[in-house]
C-alpha cells in the first residue's frame, strides 16, 4: 500500500516520461531528495523508520508491502532478519501474500517475530479485523513497527478513510501491545509545506493544458520546491508546539510472552 501522496489516474506515456525524469531529478520513494516535493512530509518519518528497522530481527512480515520499499533497511546478516514476506491486498513484483479485505491472513498464530506495517492504516475501512489479525499473527514479545500519517491530503482515493493522532494510535493499540516509543514525526513546517507543495502538484494534474504546462514548467519547479522545503524546515526549527506533526511513528511489543 506504499504510494505516492498524489494521484495520476490513466497516466500517459508523456505522463510516465515525466515521472521518470522527475525521479531521476529528484529521487523516488522512499529515498527523496531536499528537492522533491515531498520530501519533507516523510524525511523525519523515514530517519525514524530506517533507524527502527535495523534492529528486527527473525521472521518478519511488511503489511501492505507494495513494493518493498522499507525491505532494504533492514539487517539480514547473522542475527538480523531471516525472512521477509510481504502482504498486500493486491498483487505485486514485492508481494508474497494477497488478500482481501475480510480474509484471513494465511499465517499461523504467532509465527511472526516482527511485523512492518507503514502509512497503510489509513487506507483500511475494516480496522477490527486488520487489527485482530495482526495481533493474531504476532508472536509474544513479537515487535510492531508502526507508521501512520496525520496531517496529510487525502490520497489513495477512494481508499482513504481516517487519520490517527498519537492519542488516537495508543488508544487502538495499548490493549494488545506494551509501547515502546510512540511519537509525532515531522513538525508544522513538514505538514504545511507538503500541503502547499502537493496542492499545486494536484492542481496541475487537473487536465490536459495544466499536465502539459506542468512538464514545461519542470525546470522552474524543482528549484521552486528546494527553497519552499528550505523554508519550511526553518519553520521546523521554530514550531515548539508539538501539535503539527505530519505522521505518528510506534515501536511496540506484543503482550503475553
Amino acid at each position: 500500500m506504499v504510494t505516492e501522496l498524489t494521484e495520476h489516474p490513466n497516466v500517459s506515456s508523456i505522463g510516465l516520461l515525466y515521472e521518470k525524469a522527475y525521479a531521476a531529478i529528484c529521487g523516488a520513494h522512499p529515498n527523496h531528495r531536499f528537492w522533491h516535493f515531498q520530501y519533507l512530509f516523510l524525511a523525519e518519518t523515514h530517519a525514524w523508520q530506517r533507524q527502527r528497522s535495523a534492529g528486527l530481527s527473525g521472521r518478519v512480515l511488511d503489511v501492505g508491502c507494495g513494493r518493498r520499499p522499507y525491505e532494504a533497511w533492514t539487517n539480514k546478516a547473522e542475527g538480523g532478519v531471516t525472512e521477509y514476506i510481504g502482504l498486500d491486498v493486491a498483487p505485486g513484483p514485492g508481494v508474497d501474500i494477497v488478500v482481501g479485505p475480510q480474509d484471513r491472513w494465511p499465517l499461523e498464530d504467532g509465527s511472526i517475530d516482527c511485523v512492518v506495517c507503514t502509512q497503510v492504516l489509513e487506507h483500511v475501512e475494516n480496522r477490527p479485523h486488520f487489527l485482530s489479525e495482526l495481533a493474531r499473527v504476532i508472536k509474544p514479545g513479537g515487535t510492531l513497527l508502526f507508521t501512520v500519517p496525520f496531517l496529510i491530503m487525502a490520497h489513495g482515493m477512494p481508499y482513504d478513510y481516517a487519520r490517527f493522532t498519537v492519542g488516537g494510535v495508543k488508544s487502538l493499540f495499548e490493549a494488545d501491545y506494551d509501547i515502546v516509543e510512540l511519537k509525532g514525526l515531522g513538525r508544522a513546517g513538514a505538514s504545511i509545506g507538503n500541503l502547499a507543495l502537493t496542492f499545486i502538484d494536484t492542481s496541475m494534474n487537473a487536465n490536459r493544458v495544466t499536465r502539459i504546462a506542468k512538464g514545461l514548467l519542470l525546470p522552474l519547479w524543482v528549484p521552486f520546491c528546494l527553497v519552499t522545503n528550505a523554508f519550511f524546515r526553518l519553520v521546523d526549527v521554530m514550531d515548539a508546539t508539538g501539535s503539527y506533526y505530519a505522521n505518528v511513528g510506534m515501536i511496540a511489543q506484543r503482550k503475553g510472552r
